[in-house]
């Protein structure tokens, strides 16, 4: 889940992309700039999109309440479905 900020961010550099790409499509031929600037957006892109997932405090205490101990003392774990 992205943040206010990142998202915003992550729009930006896709409308940034659509834009270079736009330009360029019409005459097929791309500069070396452009082409480096694209690279360096996607990378941004895909840095943003594959980061590691962060938990905020209230999702964590909302997945502590849905472990239920048995009788048995063995922890469950209710399914995805229920957490909604």
């Amino acid at each position: 889940m992205l943040t206010v900020e990142e998202q915003a961010a992550c729009d930006a550099l896709r409308e940034e992309m659509d834009r270079l790409c736009a330009g360029h499509e019409a005459n097929g031929d791309m500069s070396d700039e452009v082409d480096a600037r694209l690279g360096e957006i996607e990378t941004a892109l895909e840095a943003l999109q594959n980061r590691p997932m962060r938990y905020y405090p209230a999702e964590v205490r909302m997945a502590r309440n849905r472990l239920r101990m048995k009788p048995s003392r063995a922890r469950k774990v209710l399914p995805r479905a229920c957490l909604k």
